[in-house]
């Protein structure tokens, strides 16, 4: 696993997704465009690979497989971790929580200082502290 140094983007599960189901898209283009700062979290690796064990799509397998590749995969660390400890307590104070492994990345993306591109902007805006984009709804 890479160290994701330089890194200032996480991209979310539905982000590789969108990359691998339209390489000529927004998202694929922006990932070009930005490859030397994007990472991903081992996080949305293990929703991926769930993912694809549901499917059982070996040319998606192998689409995704290239696709990450390229692109570091940060580890989760103990500093994640208390980081992930806050913002969960703190969105469950707020009555707002969202999806564990969504809660997880958010926490990766907060403790690197990282934007999440993600569709699922709605969730992950709860996060306090975290910025998101979604580059399905822009034009790269």
């Amino acid at each position: 696993m890479s160290t994701g140094a330089g890194a200032e983007f996480l991209l979310d599960a539905n982000a590789i997704s969108h990359a691998v189901r339209f390489p000529a898209g927004p998202v694929a283009l922006l990932i070009g465009q930005h490859h030397a700062t994007v990472a991903t979290s081992v996080i949305v690796t293990a929703e991926i690979t769930y993912g694809l064990r549901k499917q059982e799509s070996p040319d998606r397998s192998r689409r995704i497989a290239r696709l990450l590749a390229l692109i570091p995969v940060l580890e989760f660390t103990s500093a994640d971790v208390q980081v992930y400890g806050q913002v969960r307590r703190d969105l469950e104070e707020s009555g707002t929580p969202i999806g564990a492994m969504d809660t997880l990345i958010g926490a990766h993306a907060v403790s690197r200082g990282l934007t999440v591109i993600t569709h699922n902007v709605r969730e992950f805006q709860r996060i306090s502290g975290l910025a998101v984009v979604d580059w399905q709804a822009t034009t790269a």
